[in-house]
């Protein structure tokens, strides 16, 4: 498990993200990566690296459904309007004849 700061100027994301998403949730998300460079309180310089969900360039996708499913959800600004769902296709079995060559 790997901790992320996110921080989200996207108002729908962000009202998506407070009603759903809980502590452990497993979402995907694509944004900015962007360090801040700040002082704490003995005047030592810190760092902080943030992913930045900004309108019209960011995704969000639930990875766990609202009961903990896996059914998953996404939303975002990319291609399909603002905040609006994204349409995705929930496969009940995975495909057991994968082949592991390269294609091209």
């Amino acid at each position: 498990t790997e901790w992320h700061r996110v921080v989200i100027f996207n108002e729908n994301l962000g009202r998506i993200a407070e009603q759903y998403l809980k502590k452990g949730a497993k979402v995907y998300l694509e944004g900015n990566l962007q360090t801040r460079k700040w002082q704490d309180d003995n005047g030592a310089d810190r760092y902080s690296t943030e992913v930045v969900l900004r309108p019209y360039s960011s995704t969000l996708t639930m990875l766990d459904g609202r009961s903990g499913d896996d059914s998953g959800g996404g939303y975002g600004d990319s291609g399909g309007g603002y905040g609006a769902p994204q349409q995705q296709q929930h496969q009940s079995q995975p495909s057991r004849d994968l082949d592991d060559e390269i294609p091209f």
